[in-house]
């Protein structure tokens, strides 16, 4: 039954498809790999040759790119067969619009006619779409250089960087992390790059066509790259230095390729994945700028809580000495990937270099069983209080690092937290300001969680914003009764604003992200663009016509009333001269009827009286005859 959709070209199978223009999309994917590229100084397009047999002739051997006018060139992926008619089209149409308007014809008009006519060959019986994929890349005074593919099915898009053909979706999505508005230079550095990641073969510049269209001395040039320009941009994709790199930006292929060849090469394989499980422990144990500021806030909120009498002054003049830095924008965060450092700023007499695990903080508590002996003996906290603290920043790091992930930790903590908290309110001893503040904390997180649960982006940000911008600190005194910080200082905890504003920025992102990055509405959005700008590509041509056609009318219909007006003039002279013609006409008859009137009244009276005369003498004949005598 499905047969006579996928043999008709122009028939839609039940499910609204059309199998012949589906079949030749994925044709092309089979393809040599071609793609392009669009920097600031100009566009680079590279296309894979499949053919390189040696006893192949390099003069007669199809190419890959072709030039189709002096500011156009484009590349194909598919049947060379349909490419060749197809450019035969192109280079056609530029010639022509050149000899007609005398310049080049702009880049989107002429993939537009020639996408018009691949539609129309999905729409005509007894023919089938043509199996050719294009990137075209070209420069025009309107939009400066521009880089466009087209499909079979007749649909064509701007890009700044894309791929068709063999192991595109790859490429593209290595593109899509690489492309940050490069030059010509690291254009092709980049291009080497996907295609030395993408290739099925071992990369080598007889096996890559590559050119580049740039504008010099106010003119289009296109340029193709020799094998030795291509060779030394491969050397350079493939040093240490960008294996390393690669490596870095890549660890997941690395991974799986090892893990690939663990039965054929197992030694290869252990260093790889040893060396990457430990690059990627030291990788995580490097705090953040975030939690290093974090740590050192909440480093001075626990030695406003410390008795003076067991402090470390190492400790406390290293710490006030970074948070004074810190709060004067002179403490610099700088993230070395393995290790950070905190550099003090350049206003002081010395420059000094710190690790961002700084020892003179860690020279404070030994480890975590002391602070806590700590605290409940010296600190004089009950064990409820030292469970809750404890809880509540445990739980506060947790939303801090990666909410999505820890939501249900979080809201665990926040129930126990809630009951903690309800068992500290029955205490007499403890302050109610302190009690206020656990409070605002508690609430603070439960609208963090609230946030994360929604399902929509735009109901997480309604719920972040019943964070208030900020809560009045409220901070607990030393044991001698000195208040240590006051209520308006911001570095106790992280205000609510911050906290509001990190996760606002992490939602925008991702609301950002469904709409412009999810494929099937991305596909959409293009969609819908791409048939707007085509109506009112059409609308503007249509436009145009009728404001020619209608220049044109305007200009004949002058011309013919200034024929009828000379015309007209003419006739209006012919009539005063034949007016006075016919006065002098009628003055003449005028005197030539009173002449002859005499006359004919003469006639008249003869002719009368002959008349009469003939009757009376016939009358007189009857009436007076002679006798007839015997």
């Amino acid at each position: 039954m499905a047969r006579r959709y996928d043999s008709r070209t122009t028939i839609f199978s039940p499910e609204g498809r059309l199998y012949q223009v589906e079949y030749a999309m994925e044709a092309i994917s089979h393809a040599g790999t071609c793609l392009g590229i669009l920097a600031s100084d100009g566009i680079l397009i590279a296309a894979e040759k499949r053919n390189v047999h040696k006893l192949l002739d390099d003069s007669v051997l199809a190419e890959k790119i072709y030039r189709l006018s002096d500011n156009i060139a484009c590349t194909v992926a598919g049947i060379t067969a349909d490419a060749n008619i197809l450019i035969n089209h192109l280079r056609f149409w530029a010639a022509d619009y050149k000899l007609g308007y005398g310049e080049d014809i702009p880049v989107e008009q002429l993939v537009r006619n020639l996408c018009n006519e691949k539609q129309r060959y999905t729409q005509v019986g007894g023919k089938r779409p043509f199996g050719v994929s294009l990137l075209y890349m070209g420069w025009d005074k309107h939009y400066g250089f521009q880089l466009y593919q087209s499909d079979p099915s007749g649909n064509y898009t701007g890009w700044k960087a894309t791929c068709i053909g063999n192991n595109h979706q790859s490429a593209v999505s290595l593109l899509k992390q690489e492309y940050k508005n490069p030059t010509l230079a690291e254009a092709k550095q980049l291009a080497m790059k996907v295609l030395w990641k993408t290739l099925d073969v071992k990369l080598a510049p007889e096996k890559i066509e590559m050119a580049v269209l740039v504008r010099k001395d106010g003119k289009s040039v296109v340029e193709e790259l020799s094998h030795a320009e291509m060779a030394f941009f491969r050397k350079v994709g493939g040093t240490l230095k960008g294996y390393c790199i690669n490596v870095y930006n890549d660890y997941r292929t690395v991974t799986i390729d090892a893990l690939k060849e663990a039965k054929n090469k197992p030694l290869k394989t252990t260093i790889i994945l040893s060396g990457l499980g430990g690059l990627t422990y030291l990788y995580q144990m490097n705090p953040t700028e975030l939690e290093f500021k974090n740590e050192l806030v909440e480093k001075r909120h626990l030695m406003t809580l410390t008795p003076s009498p067991i402090h470390s002054p190492q400790a406390d003049n290293a710490l006030i000495d970074r948070t004074r830095l810190l709060n004067q924008n002179r403490l610099h965060y700088y993230n070395l990937w393995l290790f950070s450092l905190i550099i003090k700023g350049p206003h002081d007499d010395k420059v000094r270099a710190y690790s961002s695990q700084d020892k003179n903080l860690r020279l404070w508590y030994p480890n975590e069983l002391l602070q806590n002996i700590y605290d409940v003996v010296m600190g004089g906290l009950s064990k409820d209080e030292l469970n809750f603290q404890r809880l509540l920043d445990r739980t506060k790091k947790l939303s801090r690092k990666e909410l999505a992930s820890n939501i249900w930790k979080i809201t665990s903590g926040c129930t126990y937290l809630d009951q903690l908290l309800e068992r500290l309110q029955k205490e007499s001893s403890l302050d109610k300001d302190v009690l206020i503040q656990y409070g605002r904390e508690v609430h603070q997180l439960k609208l963090l969680v609230e946030a994360e649960q929604q399902k929509r982006t735009e109901d997480k940000l309604r719920v972040l914003d019943k964070i208030p911008n900020r809560f009045d600190e409220v901070i607990p005194t030393s044991q001698n009764g000195d208040e240590s910080k006051s209520k308006e200082d911001p570095e106790i905890f992280e205000s609510a604003a911050e906290i509001r504003v990190r996760n606002r920025a992490v939602y925008r992102a991702d609301l950002r992200r469904e709409l412009l990055e999810s494929s099937r509405r991305g596909n959409e959005h293009d969609l819908t663009m791409s048939q707007h700008t085509e109506n009112q590509e059409n609308l503007a041509q249509d436009l145009l016509t009728l404001t020619r056609t209608l220049k044109q009318n305007m200009t004949l219909a002058g011309n013919v009333i200034k024929d009828d007006t000379k015309r007209l003039s003419t006739m209006n002279l012919q009539v005063d001269a034949n007016r006075e013609n016919l006065a002098v006409e009628s003055a003449r008859l005028e005197k030539h009827a009173y002449r002859w009137c005499g006359f004919d009244c003469c006639i008249l009276f003869i002719f009368i009286f002959l008349f009469s005369s003939f009757i009376f003498m016939v009358m007189f004949m009857k009436f007076f005859h002679k006798p007839v005598t015997r």
